[in-house]
């Protein structure tokens, strides 16, 4: 929304503008937590914790060190694996036949079926192009946003950015 009120020159600098966007929200809302953790709540937690009350800021907090950080990271990557998982392969496969149902009981005819009027050789090139008339459109801006992310990981995990 905030993209479509800026007044972009070209295309390209609309989409470039949109792709930024996206991943600085998907980034802070995805990992905010982390660096918070560790760059204030650690080395600065018990600094904190008075001037919350001073501003009458309920809180109730139980000291964190690098442990929960260790154990957090590690369930960022686990969830963040079997989310992907489910979203990529799982729930296209359920919305294909879900739809694929609710089109047979709305017009009460099959739908994905060889008609006769096919010729042989023809059946089968038909077969994939219904298949994937059924599949939700591409969005390349989840795919940049991905695969930022897969590199900025790889990156940390080797120690070195310079490969970028």
């Amino acid at each position: 929304m905030l993209n479509d009120w800026e007044n972009h020159r070209t295309e390209t600098d609309y989409e470039s503008s949109l792709v930024s966007k996206i991943f600085i929200t998907n980034f802070l809302t995805g990992y905010l937590s982390l660096f918070l953790i560790a760059w204030v709540y650690i080395p600065f937690g018990e600094a904190i914790t008075p001037y919350l009350t001073l501003a009458n800021i309920p809180h109730h907090h139980k000291p964190v060190g690098p442990e929960r950080l260790k154990a957090q990271v590690a369930y960022f990557v686990i969830v963040g694996q079997v989310i992907n998982f489910a979203t990529e392969v799982v729930v296209p496969y359920l919305l294909r036949f879900a739809i694929g149902e609710a089109k047979e009981k709305i017009t009460g005819e099959k739908v994905h079926t060889d008609s006769g009027a096919d010729k042989a050789e023809e059946a089968a090139f038909l077969r994939r192009v219904r298949a994937e008339v059924a599949l939700r459109n591409y969005d390349v801006y989840e795919d940049y946003a991905e695969m930022t992310v897969q590199n900025d990981w790889r990156c940390g995990a080797r120690g070195n950015c310079a490969e970028r």
